[in-house]
């Protein structure tokens, strides 16, 4: 199996980066002496020509791409495309040693939140420094986790420019887990149920929306709709009568294929599946969609 490393080399905090490359100050760098010192070598190989065409045009890129096995547990959403997912449900970044879809799921399985996987080669700077605004490229094997489906739509990051270096992405793919367990308890709500890929439609005892951007995850929600409590409770003062949060309906949605965070609907009454009667439609051009609901 392949070794995974993290791919962050962002100085600390507390770094101050000059103005002048002055010895044994400039930020972020193996050799802190020297301003164009080299960034950690990536694993995979280097095409030649050194350009972005012949970055596109490597044909050994493509191939790992198409011939990937889709890890057990996952699905392939997209193959072999040159951008990589950008969404508000990122949960983190690690480099391989090889185009290991495999080691990218294990990240994944040992990241609490992670639904799916992005897997793609990004052409990176072998340098990065304003005294070295062009220099040889590397090349990185990515694998990014995500807290969300990741589909086609997803994919839409092709790279940018580092002053005059062109970072570009190929080979990318996507793969989503087809694990339906039950999200964890929230504490103080009773076990959750599975509105079945629709969100609950109930008017009547409905007390609150609220959408929030990042992973699924119902504790989050859990605890809005306990905050929520609090509030009415309080702005109740001396009334015997407030409206609590009895229970509460989370949901992934969905806007033309891309996630778009979590809404979460308040509820004063119990709530089960039997309303889950919203699936999403198209509405002013847009696709809308549920892509994970459960009641608490």
């Amino acid at each position: 199996t392949s070794v995974s490393k993290t791919a962050s080399s962002t100085p600390s905090s507390s770094t101050v980066c000059p103005t002048q490359p002055e010895a044994g100050t400039y930020c972020g760098f193996i050799n802190p002496e020297d301003p164009c010192a080299p960034q950690p070598d990536g694993y995979g190989p280097r095409p030649t020509p050194d350009t972005v065409d012949a970055f596109y045009a490597y044909a050994p890129f493509h191939k790992a791409a198409l011939t990937a096995i889709t890890p057990s547990g996952y699905v392939n959403t997209f193959k072999d495309l040159n951008a990589s997912t950008s969404a508000n449900t990122y949960l983190g970044l690690y480099t391989l040693t090889s185009y290991d879809v495999q080691a990218c799921a294990q990240h994944c399985e040992d990241t609490a939140l992670c639904t799916g996987v992005n897997v793609y080669i990004e052409r990176d700077p072998l340098k990065r420094s304003p005294y070295c605004p062009d220099p040889s490229s590397i090349t990185n094997y990515k694998c990014n986790l995500w807290g969300s489906g990741v589909t086609k739509e997803t994919a839409t990051n092709t790279g940018g420019w580092r002053d005059q270096f062109q970072v570009v992405i190929v080979g990318s793919n996507g793969y989503e887990t087809t694990n339906t367990a039950t999200p964890p308890k929230c504490p103080g709500f009773k076990p959750p149920q599975s509105c079945k890929g629709g969100a609950i439609n109930k008017f009547g005892s409905h007390l609150e929306s609220k959408s929030f951007l990042g992973p699924f995850n119902p504790n989050v929600y859990a605890a809005y709709g306990q905050a929520q409590t609090a509030v009415n409770k309080a702005a109740a003062a001396k009334k015997e009568k407030y409206l609590p949060c009895n229970s509460f309906n989370a949901y992934m949605m969905k806007l033309n294929g891309k996630p778009t965070g979590t809404s979460c609907s308040l509820y004063t009454g119990p709530v089960d599946s039997s309303p889950a009667s919203y699936f999403g439609g198209w509405s002013s051009g847009n696709l809308f969609q549920v892509e994970s609901s459960w009641s608490y």
